[in-house]
């Protein structure tokens, strides 16, 4: 099956079909990266920058809007949205790609506030081990702080992944914090 996700008609006809083969959608997992130009801002044209968020931002969005019905109504289902360490970095000539990856971390936000605080949120730390090994990993630090904004905003369960965290990868009571896995 092949669906343009850079549409809700897309996204909504991909998960309406995984929906009538599998009955069910346990796992979104929104990874669009790169970008198509590297050059300033000031340089792209008003048609360039409207395919680049088309092309980074608009299938998140759109798969987001098309799984939740369905999750919220069974109570069960696990997004995972991939943002980029350009975020914080924001790299010269990334000025479009930062601002798109800015808005998952946005819409991500949002949706964990919109769903309850019983949502569990995860960070997993970018770990190139195979052909970036040119590229850091994300520090572990990072992760850590990440975390503890999610817990200070009144998420109870955030987790931290690909990172040798013990408080990160232990799930602990909201109430009285005993950990509890």
């Amino acid at each position: 099956f092949e669906a343009e996700l850079e549409t809700l008609a897309g996204a909504q006809g991909m998960v309406d079909e995984a929906l009538k083969l599998f009955k069910r959608v346990d796992v979104l997992v929104n990874n669009v990266g790169g970008t198509i130009w590297t050059k300033p801002y000031d340089q792209y044209g008003e048609q360039e920058i409207e395919k680049e968020i088309r092309r980074s931002l608009f299938p998140t969005l759109w798969c987001c809007r098309a799984v939740l019905p369905f999750m919220v109504k069974k109570k069960k289902g696990t997004i995972v949205n991939v943002s980029s360490m350009t975020v914080p970095t924001a790299p010269p000539g990334f000025a479009h790609y930062v601002s798109t990856k800015a808005a998952i971390v946005g819409l991500t936000r949002a949706l964990a506030r919109e769903l309850g605080p019983e949502v569990p949120l995860h960070f997993s730390a970018f770990h190139p081990d195979y052909k970036m090994s040119d590229t850091p990993p994300t520090p572990a630090r990072t992760l850590t702080r990440a975390r503890a904004i999610a817990i200070a905003a009144g998420l109870h369960y955030v987790y931290t992944g690909n990172v040798h965290d013990t408080d990160g990868g232990t799930t602990y009571c909201p109430s009285c914090q005993t950990p509890l896995i």
